[in-house]
C-alpha cells in the first residue's frame, strides 16, 4: 500500500487505485499493489468491495501456494491466480489477507471475478478443469479442462478460512463457469458464457448441448453453511454466440444477467426477441424471485441499439439502480442523455442507466403477425405530459401504419386475417393515429396530456399487405402505464 507508482519495471503486474468522496470532493485515498508483485500477475483485472473490505483478483498470479495465507513467492504454477483481502481503518488500507484455491493447476485464472458481501467472498476460476458437478466435490479432479469453477470463504472472528467449492449442475469442458460472480448475503451467482444448452427459461433441459457460447447463469444459497443450487437460468431467447452470463449482478432478490454476444434487432425494454438481424447488439436479463420462485421480469435494450454494441458486457446493480455498459458503442454524443443516434465514432462506448423499480413503463402483450413479425415498442418510459416516443418494426412494405389506441385489451383472432388486440368498442376519433412506414419502420411521437400520470393505455398497428389473407398486417399489442 501506497508504494511508488512512476516505478514501471514489471510489465502488467497491475495495480488498484481506491478514491473517496468527501463534501461532494473525490480524492485518490490509496494506491494499492500485491504483497508479491510480478509480470503478467494482472492484479486489479477484478475488484469488489464491501463497506472497509475490499478484495482484489491476479488471474496471473504463479504462486503454488494453496488455501489461506499461505507462501506467496514460488512462482511454478503459472496463472494459478490469487485474491487479496485489503482492510480501511479511517483512510488507511492494509493488505488483510492473500488466498488461494485449496487445489490449484496452471492456469486455472483463480481471481478471474471475485465478490464480497459482509463476511464471505466469493471467487471465479474460469478455466479450472474440475469434473465435478455441483457443491462439495473434489477439487482435485481435473476431468474437464475449462469447466470453471468457484470457491466461497469468509471470515469469523477475523479469520477467513474456505466454505464450498461449487460447481455447475451439469459440468462441460469449456464452459467457463465462473466467468463471473456476485453475491448478496446468501445468495451467490455465477455465469458460464460459454455453456452450450439450447434451454430457455429458468431450469430447462441442461444435457442439451446442441448450442455453442449460449451461455448460462446459475443461482446458489446458503442455509447455515451450506450452499445449494436453487436456479439455472438461461434468456428467454437462447442462441448461439450470445454469452448470456458473461456478466452479472446481484442485488437483494433480483439478478440481472447481461449477454454481449446477443443479436435481437431489439429496442429498449420487454421488446421483439425473435429477430436476430443484429449481431453482437447485446442485450440484459432481470430476474426477480417473488414468493420463493425466480422468473425473468425484463429483457432490456438500448433505445437506439445498433449492431457490435456489445451490450451488457457489464452489469451493475444497487437495489433498483441499474447500469448496463455497451463498450462497442459508437455514438459521437458526449455527457448524459446525448444524440444516440450519430454514430460517427469507432467503438467509443456508452453506459445506460435504468430504474427498475418506476411505477410505469411499456409491456408487449398478445400475438403479432408471424409472417413479418411486426412490432411496436416505446423507446423510452413514457411520462407525462412529454411525448410517447414509439417505434413501429418489421413491416413488410413501405407505406402508411394506422396506430390504433384503447384503454382496454382484447384478443379478436381472425380480424382482417391477423389479431386484433385491443376493445374496438372503445375506439374513438381521437384514438385513431398515422405514422409513416420505410424500410419496414418507422416512428410516431404521441402527445401525453398534462395530469395523465397513472394511466394505462394499450396500442397496436396495423398495415395493408395484399399479402395477407385480410389484407393488413398487425403489430404486437403494447402496454403503456404513464408515468407521473
Amino acid at each position: 500500500v501506497g508504494g511508488n507508482q512512476a516505478a514501471n519495471d514489471l510489465s502488467n503486474s497491475g495495480a488498484v487505485f481506491v478514491f473517496r468522496r468527501s463534501a461532494g470532493v473525490w480524492v485518490q485515498e490509496a494506491y494499492l499493489k500485491a504483497s508479491n508483485p510480478d509480470a503478467n500477475d494482472f492484479f486489479g483485472q477484478a475488484v469488489a468491495i464491501d463497506g472497509d473490505t475490499l478484495v482484489v483478483g491476479a488471474p496471473g498470479e504463479d504462486s503454488s501456494a494453496t488455501g489461506i495465507g499461505g507462501g506467496q513467492l514460488d512462482n511454478a504454477t503459472t496463472n494459478s491466480g490469487a485474491v487479496y483481502v485489503f482492510t480501511r481503518s479511517g483512510t488507511t488500507w492494509s493488505q488483510a489477507e492473500y488466498v488461494k484455491a485449496p487445489a490449484i493447476d496452471t492456469f486455472d485464472d483463480f481471481g478471474s471475478s471475485v465478490g464480497i458481501s459482509g463476511d464471505t467472498l466469493v471467487v471465479g476460476a474460469p478455466l479450472e478443469d474440475g469434473g465435478a458437478m455441483g457443491v462439495g466435490g473434489d477439487p482435485a479432479d481435473n476431468g474437464a479442462s475449462g469447466s470453471g469453477a468457484t470457491y466461497v470463504y469468509r471470515e469469523v472472528g477475523g479469520v477467513w478460512s474456505f466454505e464450498a467449492y461449487v460447481k455447475a449442475s451439469n459440468t462441460d469442458m469449456g464452459d467457463r463457469f465462473g466467468s463471473r460472480v456476485t453475491i448478496d448475503g446468501d445468495l451467490l451467482a455465477a455465469g458460464a458464457p460459454f455453456e452450450k444448452s439450447a434451454a430457455q427459461g429458468i431450469d430447462g433441459n441442461q444435457g442439451d448441448d446442441t448450442g455453442n457460447v449460449n451461455g448460462a447463469a446459475y443461482l446458489f444459497e446458503r442455509t447455515g453453511t451450506t450452499w445449494a443450487q436453487v436456479a439455472y437460468l438461461k434468456g428467454s431467447n437462447t442462441e448461439s454466440l450470445d454469452e448470456f452470463g458473461g456478466s452479472l449482478c446481484l442485488s437483494g432478490e433480483t439478478l440481472v444477467v447481461g449477454a454481449a454476444g446477443e443479436s435481437a434487432q431489439s429496442f429498449g425494454v420487454n421488446g421483439n426477441q425473435a429477430d436476430n438481424k443484429m449481431t453482437d447488439a447485446g442485450a440484459a436479463y432481470v430476474f426477480e424471485r417473488q414468493a420463493g420462485v425466480w422468473s425473468q421480469r425484463a429483457y432490456l435494450k438500448p433505445a437506439y441499439p445498433n449492431a457490435l454494441d456489445t451490450f451488457g458486457r457489464s452489469v451493475a446493480l444497487d437495489g433498483s439502480s441499474l447500469v448496463v455498459s455497451a463498450p462497442l458503442e459508437a455514438s459521437e454524443a458526449t455527457g448524459v442523455d446525448g444524440n444516440q443516434t450519430l454514430n460517427g465514432s469507432y467503438q467509443t462506448g456508452a453506459a445506460f442507466a435504468f430504474d427498475l423499480a418506476a411505477p410505469c413503463g411499456s409491456i408487449r402483450y398478445g400475438d403479432y403477425d408471424a409472417v413479418n413479425s411486426a412490432d411496436i415498442y416505446s423507446f423510452d418510459q413514457p411520462t407525462s405530459p412529454s411525448p410517447i416516443k414509439l417505434r413501429l418494426s418489421g413491416f413488410r412494405n413501405a407505406g402508411t401504419a394506422l396506430v390504433a389506441l384503447s384503454p382496454a385489451p382484447a384478443s379478436v383472432p381472425g380480424f382482417l386475417g391477423g389479431t386484433l388486440l385491443l376493445d374496438l368498442a372503445t375506439f374513438s376519433p381521437s384514438s385513431l393515429f398515422l405514422t409513416p412506414i420505410a424500410n419496414g419502420s418507422g416512428q410516431l411521437n404521441l402527445n401525453v396530456p398534462p395530469g395523465a400520470g397513472g394511466a394505462v393505455v394499450y396500442l397496436q398497428a396495423a398495415m395493408v399487405d395484399a399479402t395477407k389473407p385480410g389484407g393488413w398486417a398487425f403489430t404486437t399489442g403494447l402496454e403503456l402505464s404513464v408515468c407521473p
